[in-house]
């Protein structure tokens, strides 16, 4: 999709990356949507679920539309209030600047999370299968995320320079606060939401998530006058670990347990 928004920026600018953007999407969720009915519903006929499972499948539905919007808050959120609270454009091209690589690194956990999530679904009743295989994709996801995140810190001044030029190179040390935020938040946080949802336990992620981004927006509303971009990436830090703990509670409660 990201050719798709250069060829957008080429021919009209802004304008042309949104309205490629939004096109491109558009194919490409229709050609999916083909393929997989042709792949896996061919010859299918609709059954309509009971009133039960109907509502349990709205339920469902609605908490995970609510913690996705969430989510696109957080994302959204720290670039608005730096606009908002700093009076200083460089401020906030900087910080968009540090956070790209960061940003990117959730693509790690994204995908394991992917991978595994059927399988928790399918032994989901298995306690013992639920308990040791967390700890496998746990410790396995925070070693990768770690590796990666680590390469990002290490080479953070090489990164900028590719990316942004000599001129931002002064980033680097938000960049490498910003890629210990993006590690607690997928290395620590992630997993065990993803496998909470996976296994139909979606409402604690909403209520974590509720909570983490009425923390995230109060204290960066302290933080980002004082600190600019800096205290963006404490507080980020700060909630995303704060989630993490919360979430890995929840599941402790719920998953290990005695049989």
């Amino acid at each position: 999709l990201i050719w798709t928004k250069f060829l957008g920026a080429t021919v009209q600018g802004i304008f042309g990356v949104v309205f490629f953007g939004l096109a491109s999407n558009l194919i490409f969720g229709i050609g999916f949507y083909v393929l997989a009915r042709r792949k896996y519903f061919a010859g299918f006929k609709y059954s309509p679920p009971e009133k039960g499972l109907k509502k349990e499948m709205r339920l469902y539905s609605l908490q995970y539309m609510i913690t996705n919007g969430i989510w696109t808050i957080f994302m959204l959120s720290d670039v608005f209030l730096l606009g908002k609270l700093c009076d200083d454009p460089t401020i906030l091209a900087e910080y968009k600047v540090a956070y790209v690589w960061p940003g990117n690194l959730s693509i790690v956990c994204t995908a394991i999370g992917i991978f595994v999530g059927p399988y928790f679904v399918k032994n989901e009743n298995n306690l013992s299968w639920v308990r040791t295989n967390y700890k496998k994709v746990l410790i396995g996801t925070l070693g990768l995320v770690f590796f990666v995140a680590g390469l990002m810190f290490i080479f953070a001044k090489p990164l900028i320079l590719i990316y942004a030029g000599k001129s931002y190179i002064s980033v680097a040390p938000l960049l490498q606060l910003l890629t210990i935020s993006a590690f607690i938040n997928n290395g620590l946080r992630y997993t065990t939401a993803n496998i909470l949802a996976a296994m139909g336990q979606i409402k604690y992620n909403m209520i974590v998530s509720i909570i983490g981004i009425i923390l995230q927006l109060s204290i960066n509303c302290l933080m980002i006058p004082r600190f600019g971009a800096y205290g963006v990436a404490y507080t980020s830090m700060g909630v995303y670990l704060f989630m993490a703990v919360a979430l890995f509670v929840v599941f402790r409660k719920k998953y290990f347990v005695k049989e």
